[in-house]
């Protein structure tokens, strides 16, 4: 490549990079993000339990939501929008569920205002113990 190529090549990056920013222009990013952890702690009749589902993240989204869409929890334990289970179980028994993280992430350039919304479905199990 010659020198006249590299200064059209260059030219052209800096072109394409600055219609990033124009108004009303934004380049697509890949918003990914997996839930975390693969597996929730178990539990005791009567006994405090907390546990923290999570999430990690390409971008930091603007907002995340956790639900139950699947199954049920253990008697006495709530699932929290924020992603924590918190409770006292009140029967010993294996759990099995489904929560599902509703995560949508924001355009810089406008005040962040949701543009890109994905869910995700993870499978947990929680057993209490008598």
């Amino acid at each position: 490549m010659t020198r006249t190529h590299l200064l059209a090549v260059a030219a052209l990056a800096t072109l394409l990079a600055g219609l990033a920013v124009l108004p009303g222009c934004y380049v697509q990013e890949a918003y990914t993000f997996s839930i975390v952890p693969g597996r929730l702690p178990d539990g005791f009749v009567g006994r405090s339990y907390y546990a923290a589902i999570e999430l990690t993240y390409s971008y930091q989204p603007v907002s995340t939501e956790f639900r139950l869409v699947n199954g049920t929890l253990p008697p006495g334990l709530a699932l929290a929008p924020n992603g924590t289970i918190a409770g006292y179980p009140t029967f010993a028994g294996t759990y099995d569920f489904i929560v599902q993280a509703y995560v949508c992430w924001g355009d810089p350039y406008y005040g962040g205002s949701p543009v890109d919304c994905q869910t995700a479905d993870q499978p947990f199990s929680i057993t209490v113990y008598p």
